[in-house]
């Protein structure tokens, strides 16, 4: 198994979700804190599929600022973002609008196992 965050992480968590189509278009900037550190991604979403690419990637629809043990939470599915936002693991930035106006979207952003 790959090591959480590490490139070859990131490839397998993009090949895993790049079957994944919604009708609207959105970026969202994804940032780890870890020991001081920033470690980020960006998630595209659109008609055609899902990918990751390094940040920075163009600009981002929304940020999600994550602890390094919420963000391994959410990926294994233990927790999900509500329960990081209120426990203050995940914060967000940006246009929160986007997160109603396209909560579609997110839905559909669950990882497959």
């Amino acid at each position: 198994m790959s090591e959480f965050l590490s490139e070859d992480w990131r490839r397998a968590l993009a090949h895993r979700i790049a079957d994944i189509v919604v009708d609207t278009r959105i970026a969202i900037d994804v940032v780890v804190q870890r020991e001081g550190d920033e470690i980020g991604y960006q998630v595209r979403l659109t008609p055609e599929g899902t990918s990751i690419t390094d940040r920075p990637a163009g600009p981002a629809d929304l940020t999600l600022v994550l602890s390094e043990e919420g963000a391994r939470a959410l990926a294994e599915s233990r927790a999900n973002a509500q329960e990081l936002l209120a426990t203050g693991a995940l914060k967000l930035r940006g246009d929160l609008g986007t997160l109603f106006e396209r909560a579609d979207a997110f839905d559909a952003l669950r990882i497959p196992d």
